[in-house]
């Protein structure tokens, strides 16, 4: 064989290079066989993407932000992710504010609006409760011109629903004051923890109210306090009602006649959950 057809001694150092370099591409190739294991896998510690900031859980991409820091240093915006995703407060408390007034005795809906927004009502407690067990509710009656409040926010649900037949049972009377019953919410609401949500549910049956002041001081109040007001009415619409509901960032839902406890729980649902 001639000299020039002579095969190329490796020197060392070629030859643990080369190992090496097979080394690297048969563990990636080891890695990707047994990937499809999920006990192979690193941890996925998902909660480490969830933020607590300012009240509001916020979903941050590990590709996206810098190292999180107990100050929240590196954090980036609920704006500025991609793809961010915001989350409701965790705990909503809610005043749900429910006319007692002569208004609620018209038979329009079966058997007649008291019961029929009673039935709704009762239903929708059950639902609350059952899609967010951290749901706090306090329940207010409206007659006399009073506002009387029937329980505290905390009470069981179960509770709620005793406590609110027992009341209706005392009948529908006198006129409403969606003012005083505003006030009492308020004064309910007042010292909520800031990542806890501050609604008002009003079922409304009259076309009237009694309230001693200006309710738009009231309303002032509201808003300051940044408190959602939504209501579902089941009489003709009352402005000062769907204005304050606008006002405040709340909805409005309008019930028609020949309605029955079925349509009126919907319009509930659309508006609460």
């Amino acid at each position: 064989m001639a000299s020039g057809d002579a095969p190329k001694p490796y020197i060392v150092e070629e030859l643990i290079t080369e190992f090496e370099q097979r080394f690297d591409i048969d563990e990636q190739r080891e890695e990707e066989l047994y990937a499809q294991y999920a006990w192979e896998k690193d941890f996925d510690k998902s909660w480490e993407q969830l933020v607590d900031k300012d009240g509001v859980l916020q979903f941050v991409h590990q590709k996206d932000s810098t190292a999180i820091t107990s100050s929240f240093e590196g954090v980036v915006p609920l704006d500025d992710c991609e793809g961010g995703i915001q989350k409701r407060g965790v705990v909503r408390n809610i005043v749900v504010m429910f006319d007692a007034s002569d208004g609620m005795r018209e038979v329009d809906f079966k058997p007649d609006r008291l019961h029929c927004a009673l039935g709704a009502l009762k239903a929708l407690i059950q639902e609350l409760f059952r899609q967010g067990p951290m749901t706090q509710m306090a329940l207010i009656t409206l007659r006399n011109k009073c506002a009387n409040l029937v329980c505290k926010l905390g009470t069981p649900p179960s509770e709620q629903i005793e406590l609110l037949d027992a009341t209706i049972k005392e009948g529908a009377e006198g006129a409403p004051s969606l003012q005083n019953g505003l006030e009492m919410a308020l004064g309910v609401l007042a010292g909520m923890a800031p990542y806890t949500t501050r609604e008002i549910l009003v079922i409304f049956g009259s076309t009237k109210t009694f309230d001693p002041s200006n309710i738009l001081a009231t309303l002032q109040k509201l808003k300051d306090e940044h408190v959602s007001v939504s209501a579902i009415s089941i009489a003709p619409e009352m402005y000062i009602l769907k204005h304050i509901c606008d006002e405040t960032g709340g909805s409005f839902a309008q019930i028609l006649r020949d309605t029955d406890e079925v349509q009126v729980l919907r319009a509930l649902s659309g508006i609460a959950t």
